[in-house]
C-alpha cells in the first residue's frame, strides 16, 4: 500500500484509540457512543486499510503516515472509577 487511504476524522480517532490498546467497549465509553458504533467505524477503517485485524490496521496507519511522525499517544486512558477493575490472576 503506497498511498495514504482516506479515513474520516472519526475513523482516525477510533484507530488512535486502538493504537493505545483500548477495547471497543472502552472506546465507546470515552467517545460516548455505543460499542456497535465503534465496531462500525473500525470495520470501515479496516476495509479502507485492507487490514486483517487491529494490529495490522495500526501497523499500516504508521507505515502510510496516518499518525504522522509522532509515535507518542501518551499513556493509555485509565478506566473510569465507575468501571470495575479486572481481577488479576
Amino acid at each position: 500500500m503506497n498511498r495514504r487511504p482516506s479515513l474520516s476524522e472519526r475513523e482516525t480517532q477510533m484507530l488512535a484509540h486502538v493504537a493505545r490498546g483500548l477495547s471497543n467497549r472502552r472506546i465507546a465509553q470515552i467517545e460516548y457512543v455505543t460499542a456497535e458504533t465503534v465496531k462500525t467505524h473500525l470495520y470501515n477503517t479496516f476495509r479502507k486499510l485492507r487490514a486483517a485485524n487491529r494490529a495490522h490496521a495500526v501497523a499500516i496507519a504508521y507505515h502510510v503516515g496516518i499518525f504522522g511522525t509522532d509515535t507518542s499517544f501518551g499513556p493509555a486512558i485509565e478506566p473510569s472509577p465507575l468501571t470495575p477493575a479486572r481481577p488479576t490472576r
